[in-house]
């Protein structure tokens, strides 16, 4: 019997499960033996001690020592114990005994060393006489328990002798029971061993009821089953060697057609293959057609029939009987069939189905059959597509030397296109390659660009900058970032390429030049192996840039300027040149920033650009603002310091954007400062003056002389000569209002202008204009609303500005006031408390409120625009009324305030009347 064998298992599994049981049993009874003997020793041991404890005393306090020696050799005969020892109270030996070695019983002088460290019990006597109690001594008795261990050695070993001789009359039953269930599993192993050689047909006699007759059937299933498969194999390897055999697509799809029909026993068979419709068409029929007995349809849709169904799921269709089968679709009426449909499919592409029909019920497949219908579809599959490619390959051969030869033309025809494109482009052109050197191919501009032909194998650096203005910071920028981009990733050049010079100027052969780059990478698999340079010399068209430029920077002066009077200029130009003036003079002389200065130089700045902007001189606002913004900071940020250099160069460059205009007056225009008399005669100020002084002169000295009357005529004249109307004089502010109106979205205001016959003189204008130009513009920017707010407060959406102009004496008052929403009050308080003027629970009165208004620096706008909110502009307008003897007020014309804290006001000014004359 071999170790591996099923019997051996067998016996080894049953011995070892039956010495478990009888091992288990022999300790049961060992234990129960062991805690009975243990138990009877105990109970021994218990019996000697009252013995002792009963028959000692009373010797002891006689002094009777031959009865002492007498009981304890009786007890100490007993199988438990090593000795017995009677101490007096003071632990002294007064007489013992012990077993040998040899079980031989002694009398003992001392107390051995181990007895010592033993519990003792003490003996006592009664007194008859005196019923007292006495303690007379100490016992000490020494047990072993080594009987008892022999007993249970002996024990042991009566049980595993038993165990054994169980063992091999059990050894001896399994091996006659398992031998005989042994004899039909080597029958089993004979037939195995027979199919694994192949014999198929050898018969399985065993027949029993129980699993080895279960496990003889499954070896008949499968030896059917092998057998089956085996087949399988062999006519899967015949049909695969047919079908790569076959030299066209029809000889494949007939093959496959017979070998299924032979293997599944069908009467007939097809193959439908998707056409270039993605149309189920039919491109094979099993039979040959000349013995074709039925009619089929030739075509079927995606999904539509078995056939469409198998093909758009992609898995075996089985329809045991077409007539009971809805997705069926034929195109006659016949016989009910028993149908499969095999999907042929190039991976996850479908390229038809295999059709298999027959009689119903003689039609039977089983899973085996379904695999061998999948294994030939692969195959089929294979071949098609390796005929398919056989074929491509074959009319590709046909056409490759026509192809090849033609696209030798072609190359040849590029190749001469490209070179007569490098030959006659005009531009550079030339490729970067590696260690930075440019590639022999290159455009023939590329020579009269930098008017040289060492080109090829130079390095790129050294023709493009060797003569260029260009910092050093700059060409070491460009060269890292040529190495860093050839040889690299793709992408590397998106990163560097900012870093690659675009345009610059450079001397060649003495000559100025502007040149133009541009670069792109030439990508191969992702990296980047050249660079491609495109040169330009857009010297010539900067120039003609920079001269259209100053063009029409020229012409929209002149057009500017076309559109206002000759002597409104001259009268711009003038104060403009006496602001500028002052303004570099004061900074000149300045050391450090000072409050006072900075308000004054605000002023001036402010003033001229508001004129400029009343007047539409749109260059020289944007100049004057950016040196405006200058002052603003030094006001806002004590951090900034004085730059005395900063703010000239600034000054210049408004004072160089006034001589633009200033030449365009003079020399594009033809004018010149007699250009303000319009025609006519000139009669200058001091004439008008001097005509004037006259005048009064004969007045004051001929006071009753009725003549007088003739020189008022004259006086009216000459008034008429040096002054203007309040409304003419501000018709170009007045003007300019729709401009401001539309850059802040609102309507253009109506203006109203009462000047009771008043007329301004002329020496007054740059006053009026100064003034009007900053209160007009308020009232566009701070007082009136844009038509959505007015319009939700009952207001018409164009807004209105009046004023009035009234002879007071010696004074003439203007007052200006609109319908807007008027002051905020409660900004400006909130302004004050900021300057520290007023703590925030102070009352103070609105009027007093309203004159911080005129306080350098202070504006109700919470934004800065080119229009206002510098907080400049009406403390210039007092400065400027103050210098000529004058004098402002805002009076408010409610006392109450509105939810967001404004109220409304005019505007006063007082001028003194020699300003001003009668019409």
């Amino acid at each position: 019997m071999r170790f591996n064998s099923i019997s051996f298992k067998l016996i080894s599994t049953a011995l070892l499960i039956t010495t478990t049981v009888l091992v288990g049993l022999g300790f049961y009874g060992y234990e129960e033996t062991r805690m009975r003997l243990n138990k009877d020793l105990e109970n021994d041991k218990n019996l000697l001690q009252r013995r002792l404890h009963l028959n000692l005393p009373g010797a002891i306090w006689n002094y009777d020592d031959a009865y002492i020696a007498s009981t304890l050799e009786s007890e100490a005969r007993a199988y438990f114990i090593r000795g017995i020892y009677v101490l007096n109270e003071e632990g002294e030996l007064i007489d013992g005994i012990q077993h040998t070695e040899e079980n031989t019983l002694i009398k003992v002088e001392e107390l051995p060393e181990h007895v010592s460290k033993l519990e003792s019990t003490a003996l006592e006597f009664i007194d008859k006489e005196s019923d007292e109690r006495n303690t007379v001594g100490n016992l000490v008795v020494d047990t072993t328990d080594e009987k008892i261990r022999q007993l249970m050695d002996q024990e042991v070993k009566s049980i595993a002798m038993q165990i054994g001789i169980l063992n091999l009359l059990l050894v001896f039953l399994f091996a006659i029971a398992i031998g005989r269930m042994a004899r039909p599993l080597g029958a089993l192993k004979t037939v195995a061993a027979s199919i694994a050689e192949g014999n198929y047909d050898l018969d399985i006699n065993i027949r029993r009821k129980d699993e080895i007759g279960e496990l003889a059937e499954s070896f008949t299933t499968m030896k059917t089953g092998i057998k089956k498969k085996v087949q399988d194999l062999r006519d899967l390897n015949a049909t695969g060697e047919q079908l790569a055999s076959s030299s066209t697509q029809v000889m494949a799809l007939e093959r496959a057609l017979q070998a299924l029909s032979a293997h599944s026993r069908v009467k007939f068979g097809s193959v439908f293959l998707f056409n270039h419709d993605k149309e189920l068409e039919l491109a094979s029929f099993f039979p040959p057609r000349e013995q074709e007995s039925e009619q089929v349809a030739r075509r079927f849709a995606e999904g539509e029939g078995v056939i469409g169904q198998a093909a758009k799921l992609s898995t075996i269709v089985y329809v045991p009987d077409t007539s009971k089968d809805s997705r069926f679709v034929s195109g006659f009426e016949g016989q009910p069939k028993a149908l499969i449909c095999v999907p042929l499919k190039d991976g996850g592409i479908p390229l038809g189905v295999l059709n298999l029909s027959g009689e119903v019920g003689e039609v039977k497949f089983e899973d085996s059959d379904y695999e061998y219908f999948e294994t030939i579809a692969r195959q089929l599959v294979t071949t098609v597509k390796n005929i398919r490619m056989r074929e491509t390959i074959e009319e590709h051969n046909r056409t490759l030397e026509q192809k090849v030869e033609e696209r030798t033309v072609e190359l040849r025809q590029k190749n001469q296109d490209i070179q007569a494109m490098m030959q006659n482009m005009q531009q550079g052109l030339f490729t970067v390659v590696e260690d930075g050197k440019i590639h022999p191919e290159y455009s023939a501009f590329l020579e009269r660009v930098f008017e040289t032909s060492d080109i090829a194998g130079r390095n790129v650096i050294d023709l493009l900058f060797t003569d260029a203005e260009l910092g050093s910071n700059e060409l070491d920028q460009n060269r890292v970032a040529i190495e860093s981009l050839l040889g690299e990733d793709a992408m590397m050049f998106d990163f560097n390429a900012h870093l690659l010079v675009k345009e610059y100027e450079c001397y060649t052969q003495g000559k100025k030049k502007i040149l133009s780059l541009d670069w792109n990478a030439i990508v191969n698999d992702g990296e980047i192996n050249k660079l491609m340079v495109t040169v330009r010399d857009v010297t010539l068209l900067k120039e003609l840039e920079a001269a259209a430029e100053n063009q029409r920077r020229e012409l929209a002066i002149v057009g500017q300027l076309i559109k206002l009077a000759p002597k409104k200029y001259l009268e711009f130009e003038k104060s403009a040149r006496n602001f500028i003036q002052e303004n570099r003079s004061n900074i000149q002389a300045a050391q450090d920033k000072e409050d006072e200065l900075l308000s004054l130089l605000f002023r001036n700045m402010h003033t001229i650009k508001g004129n400029a902007r009343t007047y539409g001189l749109v260059n020289l606002t944007d100049v004057v603002h950016d040196a405006e913004n200058s002052y603003s900071e030094l006001r806002k940020n004590p951090e900034v310091p004085w730059n005395a250099e900063k703010l000239l160069k600034e000054l210049e460059q408004v004072e160089s954007s006034l001589n633009e205009y200033s030449v365009a007056f003079r020399q594009v225009l033809g004018r010149d400062d007699s250009a303000a008399s319009q025609g006519g005669a000139i009669l200058d100020d001091a004439t008008i003056d001097k005509i004037q002084t006259c005048i009064a002169a004969v007045h004051a000295e001929y006071p009753a002389v009725a003549e007088r009357k003739l020189l008022d005529p004259i006086r009216s004249a000459l008034d008429a000569l040096d002054s203007a109307t309040i409304e003419s004089m501000l018709s170009d502010i007045v003007g300019s209002l729709y401009s401001i109106s539309k850059e802040l979205g609102k309507a253009n205001p109506k203006v109203k202008i009462r000047d009771n016959h008043l007329r301004v003189r002329n020496e007054a204008g740059d006053l009026m204009t100064s003034v009007f130009s900053h209160l007009l513009r308020n009232s566009i920017d701070h007082g009136i609303e844009t038509p959505e707010a007015r319009s939700a407060v009952g207001k018409p959406e164009q807004g209105t500005i009046e004023l009035e102009a009234n002879d007071q004496g010696d004074m003439v008052e203007l007052r200006l006031r609109d319908d807007g929403q008027g002051i905020n009050l409660d900004r400006l308080f909130a302004k004050g408390v900021e300057k520290g003027k007023w703590r925030a629970d102070e009352q103070v009165s609105g009027q007093d409120i309203a004159e911080l208004i005129f306080d350098s620096g202070v504006s109700t706008k919470e934004a800065v625009s080119s229009i206002s909110g510098r907080g400049v502009g009406m403390d210039a307008v007092r400065q400027f009324i103050a210098q000529q003897g004058g004098e402002i007020s805002l009076h408010l014309l409610a006392e109450k305030r509105s939810e967001n804290g404004f109220v409304p006001f005019e505007t006063v000014i007082k001028l003194p009347s020699r300003l001003f004359c009668h019409s």
